[in-house]
């Protein structure tokens, strides 16, 4: 084919839910070769040609009065054919962003129309590659660059949507990722721009973009398209990052598709996707808090065993009161209580046991005769501690200890009666008393 279609009405019947683009080149048109690029352009060095597309050629170049890398971008002759006005109207708007300073948005240096009526954008030069490409090389890329690259441009559209710029073309290709890192929106020199109600370069009965990322809206004919449309491509974009294909016909979410993957991303997706767009994210600032909150709030996942171990927690970690202070009630209330309440009955059990074993300890301690070297009588024990050990004998070393009165002042003589008190007074000497 060797025609160009230039025709923006609808067939019969006009329920067409693909209009025609403003121009749609044939594939005999070939961009002009790095010399004749030179020859229209002679301030700008042509390095090599980048790429073609449906829409014009992009060359890497420099610019020799500023000695700088720039991206040029032509677009094919006979644009104007459909609309006389769009060679003017495209310098206008190729001011008004050349104007935009965003350091997530490629800047535009210059535009204009060479001699044969070419028309070209200076952009700046981004020394990397663009999402589609990582994309192709990788599969799908890991969920944390996916979610990046899309706050990034978050960012980037919503100082433009605040500009009444929209782009119109968000897609993998149109973003570019330096080898330091950083992230840009390109291409916006396609854009449209909605102010003081001008139509920008898109008109009703035009339909720009590429059509896997477009929005229900700009597919039908004399629909009007805001900055919604640029959400609804982001949304296919994140899709394809994460899982490496778009989303058609009935597809799976990401999580789904790619274990590990934090479910809110689908939801992300999900409300971006919207045919309705009142029901999408209505700005992009809104899109990114979202991103934001899978990045500040992880989700926990945990197991059974793990969740055991985490209630066992806070009462393992819980510093013990002293006896005085303890009235046997737990004073926290709240999910901390609620942990704790299936190790109740093992502490209680465990208070139980150790008090019991205090108490046979304590009888035994207070029954058991003291021992003395000078016991010379087998029975009674306690009578012959008594009758053999002199008064001096429990004299403490230390002068700053006081004697024990119940081995002072002993009753004499020794009787049974008197046995079981006065051992017992020792048995507690020999406790409270320091050695």
């Amino acid at each position: 084919m060797n025609e160009d279609s230039s025709s923006t009405s609808s067939p019969p019947g006009g329920n067409e839910t693909i209009p025609p683009t403003p121009v749609k080149r044939s594939k005999s048109w070939q961009p002009p070769s790095v010399e004749e690029l030179h020859a229209l352009l002679p301030q700008y060095e042509i390095t090599k040609l980048l790429g073609r597309g449906g829409m014009g050629a992009v060359y890497q170049g420099r610019q020799l009065n500023l000695d700088r890398a720039v991206a040029i971008k032509i677009l094919p002759p006979g644009l104007d054919v459909v609309d006389e006005s769009y060679a003017e109207r495209f310098k206008n708007e190729a001011r008004a962003m050349a104007r935009m300073n965003h350091p997530g948005i490629v800047a535009v240096y210059d535009s204009g129309e060479a001699a044969d009526g070419t028309l070209y954008i200076v952009m700046e030069y981004v020394e990397g590659t663009d999402v589609s490409r990582m994309v192709a090389q990788q599969g799908r890329l890991p969920a944390e660059h996916a979610l990046a690259i899309t706050a990034h441009v978050c960012d980037a559209l919503q100082y433009a949507h605040e500009r009444g710029i929209i782009h119109r073309d968000i897609k993998p290709a149109n973003i570019m990722v330096g080898y330091d890192g950083v992230v840009k929106v390109a291409d916006f020199g396609l854009a449209k721009i909605n102010q003081g109600g001008e139509s920008g370069l898109t008109r009703s009965g035009m339909a720009m973009g590429t059509l896997h990322y477009m929005a229900p809206e700009t597919l039908t004919l004399g629909a009007a398209v805001d900055h919604r449309a640029d959400l609804y491509a982001v949304g296919v974009m994140l899709f394809q990052m994460l899982t490496g294909s778009l989303p058609q016909g009935m597809f799976e979410m990401p999580s789904e598709q790619v274990p590990g993957t934090d479910p809110r991303f689908d939801a992300i997706i999900t409300k971006a996707l919207r045919n309705d767009r009142d029901l999408r994210y209505q700005s992009a600032e809104s899109l990114r808090a979202d991103l934001d909150a899978i990045l500040t709030q992880p989700v926990a996942k945990v197991s059974d065993d793990d969740s055991h171990a985490h209630a066992a927690l806070p009462t393992e970690a819980r510093p013990q009161r002293p006896e005085e202070e303890s009235d046997g009630e737990f004073e926290e209330t709240g999910p901390v209580v609620r942990q704790r309440d299936g190790s109740l009955l093992r502490w209680a059990a465990l208070l139980v046991l150790g008090s019991l074993a205090f108490g046979f300890y304590w009888e035994k301690t207070r029954n058991m005769p003291p021992k003395t070297a000078a016991s010379a009588e087998p029975t009674p024990p306690p009578a012959s501690v008594q009758a053999s050990s002199p008064p001096t004998a429990t004299t403490p070393s230390s002068p700053s200890t006081p004697a024990a009165p119940a081995i002072v002042e002993r009753p004499s003589p020794v009787t049974p009666e008197s046995t079981a008190p006065a051992s017992t007074a020792a048995a507690t000497s020999m406790i409270t008393a320091p050695v």
